[in-house]
């Protein structure tokens, strides 16, 4: 009986082996919320050298999902440069998940240090309002205690 239901479990498991992975199963980090964002994507197969292109759909501090038709394998490691209204970002990233027909999400594990700025900048600018600092006039800046005609100094829409 008990190596009847061994059997079962390691059929199951072997099925589940033999399925194409479409998730890592490593597991994940902290949620990141994410934002609607478009930018081209260029991706470079770190081992391979394969090249593909796509245009992101959202952006997290985490990473992007790129809409690409072709797909790269659960793991590959690949140089993804982002192109958006004349700025560039460049960071190495890895295939997380996988989403056939549709594309790829991307884990960034390495923005380089020259477009870390602009990456924050364009996270910022899919929220779609950010927060400017409080004066230096002592005033605290939280819109809770401040009137609406005081609120406009604090509060900004991204130029984006």
């Amino acid at each position: 009986m008990a190596l009847a239901r061994i059997g079962t479990q390691l059929s199951r498991k072997r099925e589940e082996v033999d399925q194409p992975a479409t998730e890592s199963r490593l597991p994940d980090r902290a949620y990141r919320p994410r934002y609607p964002f478009a930018a081209d994507a260029e991706l470079v197969d770190l081992k391979s050298g394969t090249r593909l292109s796509g245009v992101t759909s959202d952006v997290s501090l985490d990473g992007c999902f790129v809409r690409t038709r072709e797909l790269l394998e659960i793991g590959a490691r690949v140089r993804l440069t982002l192109k958006h209204k004349n700025q560039n970002v460049q960071m190495l990233a890895i295939v997380r998940v996988l989403k056939p027909k549709i594309g790829m999400g991307l884990q960034a594990l390495e923005v380089d240090s020259v477009s870390n700025e602009t990456f924050l900048q364009w996270l910022r600018c899919s929220t779609g309002i950010s927060r400017k600092p409080p004066p230096p006039d002592g005033r605290d800046g939280d819109p809770k205690t401040m009137s609406t005609a005081n609120l406009a100094p604090f509060i900004q829409v991204n130029p984006c």
